[in-house]
């Protein structure tokens, strides 16, 4: 099975309030669809959908959206806030309705850093017209920032950048990738992270790399939940 087959459409309600929510005589919903994509991937014959926190997070409904299919997620999210990062463990039955991509042991999601450099192009790809555009970037950085709160610390991430045939593909119409967070970055594939949330006017793209969600899933495989990143 191959990545892109894998990859399936988001859809959940964002939840806004109009003044604190724990002021329940006041409090007013105030509720946005939000459009992003996810991975479903099957590991040691568990089904998960890896996705971003900032896409999810506010969210009391979260619908996975195929073609003639939409599929409510109840099941309890692993947010990661720090990475921008959500990982929800799906009921067996999902395998009868989506595609995924399997892996038959964590460590086939490694790949080696040093293979990465600002030549190499990636592939990725967004919702566009109820279909797909196929668009490819350079990775041209690893380094360790904030993901989209000053309030959290410095992590790794790598950053990239659309390569000048994909800004012309788009038209230099950099919106055209909102409600692509989540999509994954891959080559040959084989996944090296997901989107954020972060994507600049001049093409620049944060990614949450795959290393850091190995890391997770290993823990929730491991022990059945996660506890959270530790700092070192």
């Amino acid at each position: 099975m191959s990545i892109v087959d894998a990859i399936q459409k988001i859809e959940s309600n964002e939840i806004q309030y109009d003044t604190f929510p724990w002021n329940k005589q006041k409090t007013r919903k105030i509720q946005h669809i939000l459009l992003s994509l996810g991975t479903i991937i099957k590991l040691y014959d568990k089904y998960f959908l890896i996705c971003n926190y900032h896409s999810i997070n506010y969210s009391d409904n979260i619908f996975l959206i195929g073609d003639d299919t939409k599929y409510t997620i109840t099941n309890n999210k692993i947010i990661i806030p720090e990475i921008d990062l959500a990982i929800i463990q799906l009921d067996e039955e999902i395998s009868n309705i989506y595609d995924m991509i399997e892996y038959s042991h964590i460590d086939k999601l490694d790949i080696n850093i040093k293979d990465i450099n600002n030549k190499v192009i990636f592939d990725f790809i967004i919702p566009f017209n109820d279909m797909y555009m196929s668009l490819q970037c350079n990775i041209i950085q690893f380094t360790k920032k904030r993901y989209n709160n000053i309030c959290f610390p410095d992590m790794p991430m790598f950053i990239a950048k659309l390569t000048k045939e994909s800004i012309k593909k788009i038209e230099n119409n950099i919106n055209l990738l909102h409600g692509a967070s989540g999509t994954p970055i891959y080559k040959n594939n084989k996944i090296y992270g997901i989107l954020s949330g972060e994507i600049n006017d001049d093409g620049t793209l944060i990614l949450t790399p795959i290393f850091m969600i190995k890391r997770v899933l290993n823990e929730i495989i491991t022990t059945g939940k996660f506890n959270g990143l530790c700092k070192s």
